[in-house]
């Protein structure tokens, strides 16, 4: 054309687009004159949007992303005008797996997670042949944002399919940590591993009682590990997961019973000493709620209104420890200890104006004071 042969290649395109508008017939011919006009000029991205969008409607998909793959390399910061020409191939051929597989690879790089993996199920929805595939662009994803829920039920789903229980189990445990899943997903998964996987059950049984706990659904939770642990009457797990159910059903002797047992048996544990602390916090939690609403602190005598005042203290309630401390007359032998603990509570406060007046004491007092100030 005379546009082309001058090199006025904007104008000899914009000639080919009316052509087409008015012939849709001679489509395969303009596509040729376009193609061979790219050789010439091969950075126009441009002419190689038009090209993508005449491959779709000449029912080219694979043609049109060769186009798209183009820009994209070449272009990154078109990545916009890139998603809408995947949109529209999708519209077109909406079970074409390469254009399901792009468009989820261009969401990810987008940092469009959710929406990536909307794609990803679709492709899985229509053929499992590209699991590998698929696990790896949701590899990408967690690899950005490793709690991502969506992706982690869709990895775990595929993993169970492959028969891969323990990265199942991996997954599922996360998405329990996380809170980001339905509970009748994991259980559902939890309930097949343990039927298909006898090495695995109670690793599967010892999750759902951990789902059971962070659905505060104690009652259920000790019932499964009770059957546990006379199952397996060695194993640590449900002993821990049942002692935190106690605590949270606020069965304290329970609790007790089975932290000692538990500590007799791996006086190692972490856990089980981080279990012991939170038992103890739970019990002066209780104490103080029942003290407070029978009113019993106006009218305790001053070793408890101390030993009140210490279990605020080691809760972070400084100024409400504060205010016990200070209800101790001076005749009163727990009265030098408080004093001290008042200094404490307002050096945690950083309120050390205060401390300097609340820390002049006889010099006869200062071992017991720095003693009782390490508490």
């Amino acid at each position: 054309m005379l546009f082309r042969s001058n090199k006025d290649y904007d104008l000899s395109i914009e000639t080919y687009q009316k052509i087409i508008e008015v012939a849709p017939n001679h489509c395969e011919d303009i596509i040729h004159h376009l193609e061979s006009m790219l050789s010439e000029i091969p950075g126009n991205t441009h002419l190689q949007k038009i090209l993508a969008k005449l491959m779709l409607n000449a029912c080219k998909p694979k043609e049109a992303l060769t186009y798209i793959n183009r820009i994209t390399e070449h272009h990154p910061e078109l990545k916009t005008d890139v998603e809408a020409l995947l949109k529209e191939a999708i519209n077109l051929f909406p079970e074409n797996i390469d254009c399901l597989m792009t468009f989820s690879e261009t969401l990810v790089n987008s940092h469009k997670f959710t929406d990536a993996v909307q794609y990803l199920e679709k492709i899985r929805y229509i053929t499992q042949e590209k699991d590998e595939q698929l696990l790896f662009i949701l590899d990408q994803i967690r690899s950005s944002q490793p709690d991502h829920g969506y992706a982690l039920e869709l990895a775990a789903t595929i993993y169970i399919d492959q028969k891969e229980f323990k990265n199942t189990l991996a997954i599922l445990d996360r998405l329990i940590e996380i809170k980001d899943s339905k509970d009748t997903f994991i259980s559902t998964k939890l309930d097949a591993i343990a039927a298909l996987s006898p090495e695995l059950r109670s690793q599967s049984l010892e999750l759902k009682a951990k789902l059971f706990l962070s659905l505060n659904d104690s009652e259920s939770c000790i019932t499964l590990c009770q059957s546990l642990i006379s199952e397996t009457p060695n194993a640590i797990t449900p002993r821990l997961l049942l002692c935190r159910a106690f605590i949270n059903f606020e069965a304290y002797q329970e609790a007790k019973i089975e932290l000692k047992g538990i500590l007799n048996a791996f006086p190692s544990n972490w856990e089980a000493h981080y279990l012991s602390k939170t038992l103890q916090e739970s019990i002066m939690s209780r104490e103080i709620t029942r003290m407070e609403s029978n009113q019993e602190i106006l009218f305790a005598d001053n070793e408890k209104v101390f030993r009140t005042g210490m279990i605020f203290l080691r809760q972070g309630a400084f100024n409400r420890a504060v205010e016990l401390f200070q209800k101790i007359q001076d005749t009163d032998p727990f009265f030098i200890k408080a004093q001290v603990l008042v200094s404490r509570c307002f050096m945690e406060m950083c309120r050390y104006d205060l401390d300097r007046k609340s820390t002049r004491l006889n010099s006869s007092h200062l071992v017991i004071s720095y003693a009782v100030f390490c508490l």
